[in-house]
């Protein structure tokens, strides 16, 4: 059976994709977790021994590291988003057809057919199934695009791939 799934990323939809994957990698959490540790020594130290201004200077570092600990990586997320979605194919209209055997993306200006056996992993993620390629390279197909039923029958036909790398929901 032959899933085929429609869509046309616009920049706010793949800034929030990104953000969704990028949160729920173990690295992240890893750093948010140091950024709250970090602001919380921060202002701990500074309400024990006070907001002088050599007590602040003392703190500082620590501060601005619990800071870039829990905002850097997600606003170079955002950043970034924007320099891939202009330089990159995303932004066009993207049509996947699935079957049993291959993956085929047709965009406006390219098209690859890459067969079940060769890719790395599929992830679902709330909103959106990832479909990865390689380690490092993703096609994110929305969920919201799919046909009444394609999802179920999508699941179903990746759960008989025993090869693939699975991280389903469902």
């Amino acid at each position: 059976m032959q899933i085929v799934v429609h869509t046309k990323f616009t920049l706010k939809e793949y800034r929030r994709l990104l953000r969704t994957y990028y949160s729920s990698l173990t690295a992240f959490k890893i750093g948010l977790i140091v950024g709250i540790l970090f602001l919380s020594f921060a202002f701990v130290t500074l309400f024990e021994f006070g907001f002088g201004i050599s007590k602040i200077g003392a703190v500082l570092p620590v501060l601005v590291m619990g800071l870039a600990s829990t905002f850097a990586s997600r606003l170079l997320a955002f950043y970034l988003a924007g320099k891939i979605y202009n330089g990159s194919k995303i932004h066009e209209k993207i049509i996947y057809r699935i079957d049993e055997k291959r993956f085929d993306v047709q965009g406006e200006s390219f098209n690859t057919t890459t067969e079940w056996e060769k890719m790395y992993k599929v992830q679902e993620l709330n909103e959106w199934f990832l479909v990865f390629p390689s380690k490092i390279y993703f096609n994110a197909l929305p969920k919201k695009d799919f046909q009444f039923g394609d999802i179920e029958n999508f699941r179903d036909q990746l759960k008989g791939m025993s090869w693939l790398k699975l991280k389903l929901k469902g």
